[in-house]
């Protein structure tokens, strides 16, 4: 991450949702900053993959959270 963070750093937030929280392509890509709540330390997932709740709460883990606060 921290190749990315030099590299390309507007591909931080979307590999730190895919590796810290597992979230899909698609989920990835339909997230707003407003949908992540670094304070509460989750990220409400609006749009999802046939056959998973489409609104759904993801829980942030204390990684996940630092790499977010600094892309």
């Amino acid at each position: 991450l921290q190749i990315v963070r030099q590299e390309k750093p507007e591909l931080l937030a979307a590999l730190t949702l895919a590796g810290f929280c597992g979230l899909r392509r698609c989920e990835i890509h339909a997230q707003k900053w407003e949908d992540i709540d670094l304070t509460r330390g989750q990220v409400r997932v609006t749009r999802a993959k046939r056959g998973t709740a489409a609104y759904r709460p993801v829980k942030l883990c204390s990684a996940g959270l630092e790499w977010l606060k600094v892309a």
